[in-house]
């Protein structure tokens, strides 16, 4: 099963209403989304396609192995919640093998998205040092996740297989035995995140 990262696409603002064109043509396309209240959408597909539901919460060019997904925090190594009605999920991976290649990190919090890999509701890309690298999150709902990683050893944001269609890139879940080939069923991966700070450990294969 492929796991492609889609990408961001300007002109997915096509078709909105008359108003928010007018407002694209006197500020900007983004500054438009922003002031319609519209969220800005990428994609985690199997197909190459993009899906309209998370967005990437990527450290950007740094070389960091940690990165914080609450824009407001201004400590990017606290995964403690700032919001009384939502929660932290701290998410180290280990082992990330390969000496380059971004690791990929989706999130998910219904099965049908997680057996598919699409749509996460939040996803990263990390560089990780000294096979490690920590994704924090901080404003999280309380709920029930799973999380599906693997590092891209060759850039083409795909969880490349042999003609076997066993993986040849470095790949875990939540949840997972690093010694079982097959991904484990949503409700095996599913962590439950209902205390203030929730930490799980994903060891790549």
């Amino acid at each position: 099963m492929a796991y492609t990262i889609g990408k961001m696409q300007p002109d997915f603002i096509q078709g909105r209403t008359t108003g928010l064109m007018q407002l694209i043509q006197k500020n900007g396309w983004l500054s438009a989304v922003a002031a319609s209240g519209a969220l800005l959408m990428g994609g985690c597909t199997m197909d190459g396609t993009t899906s309209e539901r998370a967005t990437w919460d990527d450290p950007g060019s740094t070389s960091h192995a940690t990165a914080s997904s609450d824009a407001a925090s201004t400590d990017p190594s606290s995964s403690h919640s700032t919001n009384p009605q939502t929660v932290g999920f701290e998410i180290q991976i280990r082992n990330a093998k390969l000496e380059e290649g971004r690791v990929h990190v989706a999130l998910f919090d219904h099965e049908q998205a997680f057996v598919d890999r699409d749509p996460p509701i939040r996803k990263t890309r990390l560089t990780a040092e000294n096979g490690a690298c920590t994704w924090r999150i901080t404003d999280l709902p309380p709920g029930q996740y799973a999380v599906a990683v693997f590092q891209d050893g060759n850039g083409n944001e795909t969880l490349d297989k042999n003609r076997l269609g066993m993986p040849v890139e470095p790949y875990g879940f939540s949840n997972h035995d690093p010694g079982k080939l097959r991904p484990p069923p949503f409700e095996r991966a599913v962590v439950d995140c209902r205390q203030p700070v929730n930490q799980i450990e994903i060891k790549l294969r």
